[in-house]
């Protein structure tokens, strides 16, 4: 008969990963908006049409760079929701079978086994 075990630790990894990597894309987008797409580049842009043309070029890249730094950001957040879901669900089912097998919850089970031996 097979088993099936989840590593816990490994899990709570994963969530603290993600979380992570949310808030470094957020602090990355923050720091494209201002570095990257300022109002004014400073180039003479106002005065020069081939400056005008090198700020839009530049700002044209800046915003699909921010699109793909947003896209990330997004599937961090969905991944750390679905490693989430997938720890409450392993939870849900432990204290399930737990109930089953010992007509207790598994915080009680472990307990009762722990003082076994």
């Amino acid at each position: 008969m097979a088993e099936l075990e989840l590593d816990r630790g490994a899990l709570s990894r994963c969530i603290d990963a993600c979380s992570k990597l949310v808030e470094d894309m957020d602090a990355l987008l923050v720091r494209a908006r201002s570095e990257l797409a300022p109002a004014n580049m400073g180039l003479g842009e106002e005065h020069l049409p081939s400056a005008a043309a090198f700020t839009n070029l530049v700002r044209e890249k800046a915003s699909a760079a921010m699109v793909i730094i947003e896209a990330n950001r997004d599937r961090a957040v969905e991944m750390r929701a679905d490693f989430e879901r997938t720890l409450a669900a392993y939870d849900e089912q432990d204290s399930a079978a737990a109930a089953s097998i010992y007509g207790t919850s598994l915080s009680d089970a472990a307990s009762r086994i722990n003082s076994l031996g």
